[in-house]
């Protein structure tokens, strides 16, 4: 939610974003007591005999100094290269003065070790940095995205040799490098298991052959953590590009409609060398592993980057809403509109409880698995539902000229849905988890509960999810009995109680989260998206009550 200095100024500063939270990063090893999924607060609750509240509950931090003076001043510097026009460059991209003023100051080593030269900020503090600089600038917030989330940079951090670090960190935390996480396939997206791009020792270098798509911050030069097959099984390389195409590496351009400021494009590789020395080898797993320890971290990051952008969208209703007038009226009195307005604000704090809670989760150890794709999915939807529901619809045909924010970023606020991991197969993947080597009693086991102390409303809410909760582990339960082996095969059925175990969980979450909150707007939200997403659960009408809650935080 804007805070009340961001109203007139949508931009928030790195104070806004961190507040009491300390922005360094705590040096957890990737393979921890707490990295197996069934350690994870979604994975007790559905198959534990108790409600993990403690693991609902981020814990305070506070924030250094330092390292709020590198957010402040990376904020600054991209509002005035935005207020200069300076910010792109004549083909509309990020221009590399951008990036090299930005290395200045140190953003592209936010994540980075502070042994390399990097700032290492949690996780926490990053993603609600993120919030905010997408909301003053989502190309920016993009780029940063993906250098501190899935980038070559917190692979290596996670799972590189000490030499491997040497060799690469240094010049991604100074900026000298940015870099790319290429995954994607013409044949292989969200079925990893397609992956084509292979890789053939040969003395000393792996041979890669193959071809990626869809890779943002991708150009010559970059380095690009790459998924391939070894010996016919996931790996992952360290791939450095020349500065230069050449017969072993081509960019594949395409025209894309999203991410149109940033270098998103594809790479051919034929026979061309990688050192063997640049292979990532996790201490268990595989290739696999490696890849979801990134993605686990942009889907988070997908659902920070939402909470951004409908700030963005907030920002530009509120003061059309008081100029737009119709039948002699500014529409800002008009009910249906400020509960557009209220239904925006809990989508907002929906996000920001989602992207804290599972970014603390992550700063802990946990692998996050299922706690990031929640965030992802709910994210994606609510900032598409945030696009067209609520901001076009109250722009109404002015959203259509050229020139609007919403034909400008239309693309963009719907390419969630599909990256990071497709809604619905991503849906499949969570409900999968849980049914992992599960027997009927796994789910049989009654919930105990003991809920903490909350105001009235947050409390009668999160009783309802938890009770909801229970009754969707007897229907796993009755579910594993008739189908069995067959499970598996029923896609809709399975997808259908996934998706209502998510809202229950980002109920709680919210609501949780909304209770600790000082801002009564934002408590207020916080209920408002409870509400909501018990009707959808239950069918119920809004009552006259409910109505009157919104219409009032619209109207704040």
């Amino acid at each position: 939610m804007p805070s009340e200095t961001s109203k007139s100024d949508p931009t928030a500063t790195a104070a806004d974003v961190c507040d009491t939270r300390s922005c360094y990063q705590k040096p957890v090893a990737p393979f921890g007591r707490n990295y197996n999924a069934a350690a994870s607060p979604i994975y007790q609750t559905l198959r534990g005999a108790e409600f993990p509240f403690g693991l609902f509950d981020p814990e305070a931090e506070v924030i250094d100094p330092q390292a709020q003076a590198l957010l402040d001043r990376s904020l600054e510097l991209v509002r005035t290269l935005k207020q200069q026009n300076q910010l792109l460059n004549e083909s509309g991209k990020v221009s590399s003065q951008t990036i090299e003023q930005l290395a200045s100051l140190g953003f592209w080593g936010l994540r980075g070790q502070k042994g390399h030269g990097g700032t290492e900020i949690s996780y926490q503090c990053f993603t609600k940095f993120l919030t905010s600089m997408v909301t003053l600038d989502s190309t920016v917030g993009g780029l940063m995205m993906v250098q501190g989330s899935i980038g070559a940079s917190g692979l290596l951090q996670a799972f590189g040799t000490l030499e491997q670090q040497q060799k690469f960190l240094p010049r991604l935390v100074s900026g000298e490098k940015l870099s790319a996480f290429a995954l994607t396939e013409p044949g292989a997206g969200s079925d990893l298991t397609a992956i084509k791009t292979t890789a053939v020792l040969d003395g000393d270098d792996y041979v890669l052959n193959g071809e990626k798509l869809f890779i943002t911050n991708l150009c010559p030069g970059r380095i690009v953590s790459l998924f391939c097959l070894i010996e016919e099984q996931p790996a992952v390389l360290i791939v450095e590009l020349p500065e230069e195409e050449n017969e072993q590496f081509r960019m594949k351009p395409y025209g894309l409609w999203a991410l149109k400021h940033t270098f998103n494009q594809g790479v051919q590789f034929n026979n061309f060398r990688v050192p063997k020395a640049n292979r990532l080898v996790p201490e268990t797993g595989n290739g696999f592993t490696i890849a979801y320890y990134g993605l686990n971290r942009g889907r988070l990051a997908v659902c920070a980057s939402a909470a951004g952008n409908m700030r963005t969208m907030l920002a530009d209703l509120i003061p059309w809403i008081k100029r737009r007038r119709t039948f002699g009226e500014a529409i800002e009195s008009r009910e249906l509109v400020l509960r557009r307005l209220a239904r925006l604000a809990s989508l907002i704090a929906g996000c920001d409880a989602l992207s804290e809670w599972g970014a603390w989760l992550l700063d802990q150890g946990y692998r996050g698995g299922l706690e990031c794709i929640v965030a992802k999915i709910f994210a994606s939807e609510a900032q598409k539902e945030a696009a067209i529901d609520l901001y076009m619809k109250t722009c109404g045909g002015r959203a259509f000229l050229h020139g609007h924010r919403f034909g400008d970023n239309i693309h963009d606020w719907l390419a969630p849905c599909i990256y990071e991991g497709e809604g619905e197969l991503l849906s499949l993947s969570f409900i999968n988890t849980l049914l992992k080597q599960a027997t009927p009693e796994d789910f049989e086991v009654k919930l105990d509960a003991n809920l903490p102390s909350l105001p009235n409303h947050f409390e009668q809410l999160a009783l309802f999810a938890i009770r909801e909760l229970q009754a969707s582990r007897s229907e796993l339960a009755q579910m594993v009995k008739q189908y069995g082996k067959e499970l598996a095969d029923r896609q809709c059925l399975l997808v259908d109680l996934s998706n209502r175990i998510q809202k229950l969980i980002v109920m709680i979450t919210t609501l949780l989260w909304g209770a600790k909150q000082t801002d009564e707007s934002v408590r207020q939200a916080a209920i408002i998206l409870g509400l909501e997403l018990k009707r959808a659960l239950t069918g119920e009408r809004i009552t006259p009550a409910e109505l009157q809650m919104m219409t009032h935080l619209g109207a704040s």
